[in-house]
């Protein structure tokens, strides 16, 4: 047998507050029947220690007859006089069988009442004070105890409660029992819901938001101090004018006048309709910004302010990214983040914590609070308006649910995270524990859940780093991408903007097909999903229509401004973050239609009142060339021009080409349709910003057909059919990739172009592969300007290709481009250990000719490191021989007088572990660290490099470490001569294949810094740069990098040791011969002879016995300006400034490498 049980009790789970010192609104209210005929109990909590009384109110529906009891609130302390009582009820007598009341409690005070409680819709119990011999035979089971309501997210609500083990008897229950529950709308009780079952849980998940019947709404402003109250109206909703039906979503605006600077106001807003005025939103405190409406060199304001409820009291407070300032300048240093909170009844009490980071976590919040909070960011000492006040509101946890376990698992079978590689997540609940109703994983804006699930595992997650910091934009043409995209692998650093095709245009107006809608749903979602960070949104207009249509459309004032406003309309109502104007499908033909593109942009931005949308400009090669763009109105009312260099060459041209060429070649048709042509145009010709200037290329293909039956090589201008729009050929990198490892297809290479073509019978291909993008990537990196990568869709997304990389030109876009950010020069005369590291080391030899040892004590270097003393037997400290002491002498005494750089001797341990292990051995360790000092002190040295990994090995590693750790103790101690800490470093080279094999790294991290030597010996050329594409496993810079990343050690603690040499061929065959910069002269006079290595980043140039390579100044830039600052290491090391040219033989002045770094001109930023 089994009972049916009716749960009579509705929770509310929110707390209100009104305006400072009214009471907030009261929770969780339960309305039961009590033991006689006329009587409900109605039980609550308060937690505020003011309110004095309570009143519980019954209304009875039919008629609007009200019964209210009133209550004192009794004060119960505990053993230290602390009030612990937060349960409190009250009794109503007199109710009527068969009648429905409406129940709300209020809190009141000395100032004034609460605003209701939400209200409950309660009936007696008939059977209550009717007791028969029956009832008593049946037994009946008593009403469900101890009710708990838990929010989900979205429209679901849990209900939990106590279970039923006896009757009201007494008697144990020897029967399964069942559970009913009853629940609607309080305006219609007649068609409420009934669910059953036999679990002491259930979900609602059918509840809907709000209401519907809304006709208006008030806004209120209480000015705190006197109570002055302002009433405002609502001036006008925004509705998706491109969207219809019943899911349209409308946002309003409220407008109130005279508002006080200097004065706190509580803001509440009401929503009105027939029956009356709702209930107050939760309360904000709210301050006029007396600059507000100025444009001024600050940071924006952080925007889309996100708060997420977790167990107990803590909350986490998400926002997005500041890029830019208020007039729209881009921001170039970090920003720092402050959110201020509090609670609204004392904002003279409210709290401030800062972050580097996107997000916060507010953990000492008290339950039954409403709290107050907004943002501000920073940028050095400039500091941006508040933000939006939002409200916080904590309730007490009633669930007793146990804290979740978290578990991330990398993909690397090694254990290794790395950013943008896949992860899963799983959420554990320990067993046994709670008869759990769901999981609810919350990953950014993602959302995973699981129904009684003791685990939930969430894959295909990625590591997000940041934002891609240089421009980087991706397109997507809804038309082409298939249903199945795999968004999940586009990891979050590829692109800074997502540029979707989305807006068509006809003769008459603008419009968005099916197809287009669906794809920007899929993009909103991925880009939720992105922890933490993700690309901004750019919506695409006109790019496949015909300059008539642009023409017709866009001639006519009255048409523009209709168009212009739709369109903002339509964006406000997207997460969209700008527009692209992409008058590029044909040539823009003529000068009138200049002034229609410039007056379209001026439309669109007056009807952007909000001042919150990009606007890109899409410009073609052909309209380039012809001037058809006003390109000084261009760079005031741009954010970006994307230059169509992958279009090139088209199907009208009949012969052989290829869509995007670096560089000219001597049998091309058309020299100027190459990148290197179309940048010189823009930047030097019209003198157009590098920093706004977007390049494209294409992950498609461009299709040929040579007239002649060609067996040779692909060469340009030989007659051919071009057939863009065939639908058989080879369009894709997966089939260009299948086409080669089939054997069908054979590759081919242009050195001058710098681009690939694939032959396939007699068919020829124009495309990119990774060398390529590679090449383009560092080249467009080194001119300061951006990256576009058209049909995404195109670029292997499923990583079916041999290399197993999704999106591999993307890849290998995010890898080699960088952008350029300028360096401030350090302070020579102010101590600052958080600089960024520019160390010179300096070799104490007289050899040099004509180096001038002041000029050693360059202003643009943070230290100097001296070369170089030795750890020798019982351990001592000496130097070479006596000439070195000699010249070490001379450059002391030429060290300025408030030199506060780092003047810092590098110390070698030898080249043996036998020989390290005599050293540090029990009795010499000791003497070895005061022979340290006491060289420091001789030469007033302010710290130490060691020098040591041909000495340390499996045998002696163990001292090695207890020996930095002893002597960075002794550093922490006391001051260097200059008056700044003593400074301890290491120096490594790039074949230490296992460092934590060898060394402590967590010692490491404690270190000012770690140097990576990147030449294969000491004063040779560097290693190449980059892993090579054929053979990652090549020794690089990237690559170490990453080894010594992934063994632990802190991105700021390690800096890059570059080499300024370079070698040429000797007479003797296989002689290298090692060269210094001022042998390079004439590459700085003939920079067109010169041929540029863009993985290895040297050049290299022609000689009487054949070819000498050098590093340029444009490498060190590209390695300091951008990769060594976007992977966030902690500086560079130049291993010789004997090996720069340091008497200026070049024309370029003295040490031209060194002081490259902070010149202004050759730092470009490129950045989104």
């Amino acid at each position: 047998m089994s009972w049916n049980l009716l749960i009579l009790l509705v929770f509310t789970g929110s707390v209100y507050s009104d305006s400072p010192g009214v009471p907030s609104r009261i929770k969780d209210v339960e309305v039961r029947s009590c033991n006689e005929n006329t009587c409900a109990r109605v039980d609550f909590r308060s937690y505020e220690l003011d309110n004095n009384f309570f009143e519980c109110e019954f209304v009875r529906v039919r008629d609007g007859t009200a019964l209210i009891q009133t209550i004192r609130r009794d004060r119960e302390l505990d053993f230290f006089g602390m009030e612990w009582n937060v349960y409190f009820s009250c009794d109503v007598e007199g109710l009527k069988k068969n009648e429905t009341y409406i129940v709300r409690v209020f809190a009141i005070n000395q100032k004034r009442q609460s605003p209701p409680s939400p209200a409950v819709i309660f009936s007696l119990d008939p059977n209550i004070g009717e007791w028969t011999p029956s009832m008593l035979q049946e037994n009946i089971p008593p009403a469900p105890d101890r009710i708990h309501v838990v929010y989900g997210l979205g429209n679901r609500v849990i209900l939990t409660w106590e279970k039923v083990i006896s009757r009201e008897n007494s008697n144990w229950m020897t029967s399964p029992i069942e559970y009913i529950i009853r629940y609607g709308d309080n305006k219609n009780t007649s068609l409420w819901n009934e669910l059953t079952t036999i679990n002491t849980w259930i979900i609602l998940d059918d509840l809907m938001n709000g209401t519907s019947d809304t006709i208006s709404y008030k806004c209120e402003f209480v000015r705190v101090h006197d109570g002055t109250t302002s009433i405002g109206t609502v001036i006008g909703c925004i509705e998706d004018p491109l969207v219809g039906g019943p899911n349209k979503m409308s946002t309003y605006f409220c407008h109130v006048e005279d508002l006080k600077t200097n004065e706190s106001y509580s803001v509440r807003v009401f929503a009105i309709n027939d029956n009356g005025q709702s209930p107050p939103s939760p309360a904000v405190i709210f301050s006029l910004d007396s600059n507000f409406g100025t444009r001024r060199p600050i940071p924006d304001v952080p925007e889309n302010i996100n708060v997420a409820y977790s167990l107990e009291n803590r909350v986490n407070v998400t926002w997005e990214k500041v890029r830019m300032r208020e007039n729209y300048a881009t921001l170039k240093s970090p920003i720092e983040y402050s959110i201020r909170y509090g609670d609204n009844k004392n904002t003279s009490l409210w709290n401030e914590l800062t972050t580097n980071n996107t997000w916060i976590t507010l953990d000492d919040l008290i339950n039954g609070t409403v709290y107050s909070a907004y943002l501000v960011s920073k940028e050095n000492n400039l500091r941006s308006r508040n933000s939006y006040t939002f409200p916080i509101v904590i309730g007490e946890d009633m669930t007793g649910l146990p804290e979740p376990i978290l578990t991330i698992e990398p993909e690397d079978k090694n254990g290794v995270f790395d950013f943008g590689d896949p992860i899963t997540i799983k959420c554990t609940i320990p067993p046994n524990t709670y008869p759990l109703a769901s999981t609810a994983l919350l990953m950014g804006k993602q959302l995973e859940t699981a129904i009684s699930a003791q685990e939930l595992v969430s894959h295909n997650n990625n590591i997000s780093t940041h934002l891609a910091e240089c421009t980087r934009l991706c397109y997507l043409d809804p038309e082409q991408v298939e249903e199945n995209f795999p968004f999940h692998k586009l990891k979050s650093h590829y692109c800074s903007h997502i540029v979707l095709h989305y807006y068509q245009i006809n003769f008459h107006d603008v419009y968005v097909t099916d197809k287009a809608r669906n794809l920007l749903g899929k993009i909103e979602n991925w880009r939720e999903s992105i922890i933490e960070v993700s690309p901004k949104l750019i919506l695409s207009l006109g790019s496949k229509q015909s300059t008539q249509h642009w023409q017709s459309l866009f001639g006519t004032k009255s048409n523009r401004k209709r168009v212009a406003k739709k369109l903002i309309d339509s964006l406000l109502l997207t997460a969209a973050d700008g527009i692209e104007l992409s008058w590029s499908k044909e040539s823009m033909n003529q000068a009138a239609n200049k002034n229609i593109l410039k007056a379209l942009i001026n439309d669109i931005k007056k009807a952007d009142k909000t001042k919150y949308f990009e606007i890109i400009v899409a410009a073609t090669a052909e309209s380039s060339y012809d001037n058809l763009y006003d390109y000084a109105h261009l760079n005031k009312t741009a954010s970006l021009v994307v230059l169509h260099s992958h279009r090139l060459h088209f199907d009208s041209l009949p012969y052989i080409g290829h869509h995007s060429p670096l560089r000219p070649t001597s049998s091309m048709k058309n020299p100027n349709m190459t990148w290197q042509s179309l940048l010189r145009h823009w930047v030097l010709e019209k003198e157009f910003p590098h920093s706004k200037i977007v390049l494209s290329l294409t992950a498609s293909t461009l299709p040929m057909t040579p007239i002649h039956n060609m067996r040779n090589s692909a060469t340009f201008g030989e007659r051919a059919y071009v057939h863009i729009d065939s639908k058989n050929d080879i369009h894709s990198q997966q089939e260009i990739c299948e086409s080669l490892e089939s054997g069908t297809g054979i590759a081919e290479w242009d050195d001058t172009a710098q681009v690939p073509f694939l032959r396939q019978g007699n068919q020829i291909f124009a495309y990119d592969n990774v060398m390529s993008t590679h090449i383009k990537a560092v080249w467009a990196s080194m001119e300061g300007v951006g990256l576009a990568l058209h049909d995404v869709h195109q670029d292997d997304p499923n990583a079916v290709c041999n290399n197993k990389t999704a999106f591999p030109l993307l890849d290998v876009l995010s890898r080699a481009q960088v952008c350029r950010l300028c360096l401030d020069p350090h302070d020579i005369n102010e101590c600052d250990e958080n600089d960024f590291v520019v160390s010179c080391h300096f070799e104490l030899k007289e050899n040099t000719p004509h180096f001038e040892l002041n000029r050693v004590f360059d202003p643009k270097c943070t230290e100097i490191v001296v070369k170089q003393a030795q750890l020798v037997l019982g351990g001592k400290v000496k130097l070479k021989d006596a000439q070195q002491e000699k010249v070490l002498k001379k450059l002391i005494k030429s060290r300025p007088e408030k030199w506060k750089s780092g003047l810092v001797i590098s110390i070698s341990c030898g080249d043996s572990e036998e020989h390290l292990n005599q050293i540090l051995g029990k009795d010499n360790m000791t003497s070895a660290i005061e022979n340290v000092w006491k060289l420091m002190e001789k030469y007033k040295f302010s710290g130490v490099q060691l020098d040591c990994e041909k000495s340390v090995g499996r045998k002696n590693h163990v001292n090695f470490n207890t020996f930095v750790r002893k002597l960075a103790e002794k550093f922490e101690k006391t001051k260097a001569s200059n008056g700044c800490n003593r400074t301890l470093s290491a120096r490594f080279s790039s074949f230490t294949k296992s460092p934590s094999e060898y060394y402590n790294i967590p010692l490491l991290n404690q270190l000012f810094y770690v140097s990576i030597r990147m030449s294969e010996t000491e004063n040779e050329i560097d290693l190449p740069f980059f892993q090579n594409h054929s053979d990652p496993t090549s020794p690089s810079t990237e690559g170490f990098v990453k080894l010594w990343k992934n063994a632990g050690l802190i991105s700021h603690r390690l800096i890059l040791e570059l080499s300024p040499y370079g070698w040429k061929d000797g007479k003797k065959a296989g002689e290298k011969v090692k060269t210094w910069q001022g042998d390079f002269c004439p590459a700085m006079n003939e920079p067109e002879n010169v041929m540029h290595d863009y993985l290895s980043l040297t050049g290299s140039m022609p000689d009487k016995h054949g070819n000498f390579r050098f590093q340029r100044i444009e490498d060190f830039l590209y390695k300091v300006f951008g990769y060594i600052q976007r992977e966030y290491l902690g500086g560079i090391a130049f291993n010789s400034m004997n090996g720069d040219d340091y008497m200026g033989f070049c024309g370029s002045g003295p040490f031209p490498i060194i002081h490259s770094i902070y010149n202004s001109e050759k730092c470009y930023y490129n950045g989104p």
